[in-house]
């Protein structure tokens, strides 16, 4: 992550983060419970799917807990989190779920690198929610390979992030900079890989796996799913992100950093 990425993570309160959130969603932008309507349907399906088997967890990138919430009205989901700012998890700390409040320091963990936070330990869903388009293409790989290396057998990573791109590109310097990413190129070779194009409008859900075969890639759209025999055969149909076209204004550095200096105010 960029220097000016971390900076601003590690300086923004999670409260303050919230009700930027919620301010945004009383204008209109339904993203948020859009995201978590989402969740809690692939989680219950989990769990119907092996009603006997508990679903461990990892939420990277947690911030002031909005999945932690969400998950502790799903039986058999046992959460845990992970993020690098302190500032931005206080408030969960402060106020965690009832089922989390006892060993609250067992399930959430503050630190430079997850694989480090969580030694020993193993997940059947790492997901990842709008952590990734912060990241440069580098720190994003490495953020997936460290979350590989945490799947039980059978575990799955799940990314909401950037809709899906035929390549890698910074966008603007919101929140210290925004990134599109190629994650089927992150997966390629190694990586079994399910995109979800159409779910949430403006987003690409990302389901990434270790194949016990040769890697999977396809694509779920509109309740059909088309596998592809290459990346080149996908990026056909993938759009360039919008750094390699012209951007629009809304798009541009300047109001990128104004959009910021809005939502603090709002917060303050």
């Amino acid at each position: 992550m960029y220097s000016s990425n971390v900076a601003y993570w590690k300086s923004r309160d999670g409260r303050d983060y919230r009700s930027v959130q919620e301010m945004r969603s009383s204008r209109g932008a339904g993203e948020y419970s859009s995201q978590m309507n989402w969740l809690r349907s692939y989680l219950e399906g989990r769990v119907a799917r092996s009603p006997e088997q508990e679903i461990r967890l990892i939420d990277f990138g947690w911030g002031f807990g909005r999945v932690a919430h969400l998950c502790e009205s799903i039986p058999s989901v046992r959460y845990n989190g992970f993020d690098f700012s302190e500032t931005m998890v206080q408030s969960l700390m402060e106020e965690p779920p009832p089922s989390l409040r006892p060993q609250i320091s067992n399930h959430v963990r503050v630190g430079d690198r997850v694989t480090d936070a969580f030694t020993g330990q193993s997940f059947d869903v790492a997901l990842v929610i709008s952590v990734l388009i912060h990241n440069d293409e580098a720190a994003a790989q490495s953020i997936i390979d460290d979350l590989v290396t945490l799947l039980a057998p059978g575990g799955e990573i799940i990314l909401i992030e950037n809709a899906l791109v035929s390549k890698t590109a910074f966008v603007n310097q919101w929140h210290g900079g925004c990134w599109m990413h190629d994650f089927a190129s992150y997966a390629k070779d190694r990586l079994s890989i399910s995109i979800d194009t159409t779910s949430l409008p403006g987003h690409g859900i990302y389901r990434l796996w270790k194949p016990d075969e040769a890697p999977l890639l396809e694509i779920a759209s509109n309740g059909t799913t088309k596998c592809y025999a290459d990346l080149e055969q996908l990026h056909a149909e993938a759009a360039l992100p919008p750094a390699f076209q012209d951007l629009e204004f809304e798009h541009s550095m300047m109001v990128a950093e104004i959009l910021d200096l809005r939502e603090r105010a709002a917060a303050d």
